[in-house]
């Protein structure tokens, strides 16, 4: 049991990127495709191109549009990720040292929220939401690589507005957060993961 006066520095560790060693070559890259640092980024519209599972993905998933880009790592994979609408997430790529404390089998252990075996074989899905005081919605799917972990996280800011009945994607509407239609966009973006050839 973590006691309540470490969550908040827990949260705070976990926003920051706490546990981590050097970013590099992988990055932040915000929802447009722009990024910063050394990794060479290449966003590529992707029109009308339908995804295809990779792992045992949901049936569900959105069709990919030419606000889809792609992305590609210097370590040799890339995947899909939306660029416009309600449910349209920042990421960044994070890794791990082997015996970082922030994993516990496999996974980005937060101390709370659920964690699971994801839908795509090749990573664990981890998912919480964290008040401090923006609120944060969080989803980890990490996997080994090397002799290491990378996980790519995905961060949506949501409001909590007077008056409405739910978290709000922005901070000047009560236009509700769907977790579940945010799901299926990251299982969408998950469904595109490939190892490059």
């Amino acid at each position: 049991m973590i006691p309540n006066k470490l969550i908040p520095a827990i949260a705070m560790l976990v926003l920051c990127g706490a546990g981590c060693f050097s970013k590099g070559p992988e990055t932040a890259v915000n929802p447009s495709g722009a990024g910063t640092g050394t990794e060479k980024m290449t966003s590529i519209a992707n029109v009308g191109v339908e995804a295809e599972p990779s792992g045992n993905a949901s049936s569900t998933l959105v069709a990919i549009d030419d606000t889809w880009k792609t992305f590609h790592s210097n370590s040799g994979f890339s995947f899909r990720h939306p660029t416009k609408g309600a449910s349209t997430p920042e990421w960044e790529i994070v890794r791990f040292k082997a015996d970082d404390v922030t994993i516990k089998d496999g996974c980005v252990n937060l101390g709370s929220g659920a964690q699971s075996k994801s839908e795509f074989d090749e990573f664990c899905h981890t998912h919480s939401i964290i008040e401090m005081p923006d609120i944060y919605s969080l989803d980890y799917y990490t996997m080994k690589m090397g002799d290491g972990y990378l996980a790519i996280k995905f961060i949506k800011k949501l409001a909590s507005i007077e008056g409405c009945s739910s978290y709000s994607v922005n901070r000047n509407s009560c236009v509700p957060f769907n977790e579940k239609d945010y799901k299926v966009v990251l299982d969408t973006s998950m469904s595109t993961f490939k190892f490059d050839k």
